[in-house]
Formats: C-alpha cells, sequence, structure tokens
C-alpha cells in the first residue's frame, strides 16, 4: 500500500535554486511546485523495477480544472534497483501562472499510481494567487 509522510510547496528563488515556502502565496507569473514526499513502498515487478506514474490537476479559484497531466512520468518510466525502501524521495509537479490566471485561491493536487499493482495515493492543497 503506497504512503506519503507529507507535502509541501516551493518556488524558484536566486542562481536556479529552489527554496521551499511555508505559506503558499505566489505572485501570478511564479511556478507554483507541489512535491510529495517520501513515497512509498513501491511493488518491484518481474524485472525488479519498479513503475510509477504521477498525475497532475490544478483547480482554479471557482473550482474548475486548470490544468492536468496525465503522465508527467513517461510511458516507459521505470525505476532501477538504486531505490532506497522501494521508495520515492520526491516526486512533484509544477504550475507556470501566467496573466491569464485571477487572484484567487486555487487548488494542486498530486495523484500517485504503482503501475504493477494498481495502487493509488493523492494529496491535495490550496496556494494563493496574487497581483
Amino acid at each position: 500500500m503506497l504512503t506519503f509522510s507529507g507535502y509541501l510547496f516551493i518556488r524558484d528563488a536566486e542562481n536556479g535554486r529552489k527554496v521551499a515556502v511555508e505559506v503558499p502565496k505566489y505572485k501570478i507569473g511564479e511556478s507554483v511546485y507541489f512535491v510529495l514526499q517520501n513515497v512509498g513502498k513501491f511493488t518491484r515487478d518481474a524485472n525488479n523495477l519498479l513503475q510509477a506514474n504521477l498525475y497532475m490537476r490544478v483547480y482554479n479559484s471557482d473550482g474548475s480544472l486548470l490544468a492536468k497531466d496525465d503522465n508527467i512520468f513517461g510511458e516507459d518510466f521505470a525505476i532501477n534497483t538504486m531505490v532506497e525502501n522501494e521508495a520515492l524521495e520526491s516526486p512533484y509537479a509544477f504550475y507556470k501562472t501566467d496573466n491569464t490566471d485571477k487572484p484567487g485561491i486555487y487548488r494542486f493536487e498530486l495523484i500517485i499510481m504503482d503501475k504493477v499493482i494498481g495502487d493509488i495515493i493523492s494529496a491535495a492543497s490550496e496556494f494563493e494567487l496574487y497581483e
């Protein structure tokens, strides 16, 4: 059964670095990163590989689906035996805001699937956009 230890929001910082944010409030034009922490335990397939997929959903302030990606990891994503404890440390997705977005409260959702056994977990949290 898949579990995760938590999630966090991240933003771009100086020098190409990324930093965690305590209050998920972003200026329109910024990228919003949503990260799951310590996702596992995945099941190994017949070739001793872990197979997973990550899905993203972003909902705008009125609850309508604004953005989605159903195949973030790609069709042939498989992890070799170097993964510790059959877990992914920090799978993430991001949403690049732009001038078509309006100020308000948005919701970011990540869904991750163990493709070997079909197990799915998800996490969602709100973030704010301002001008």
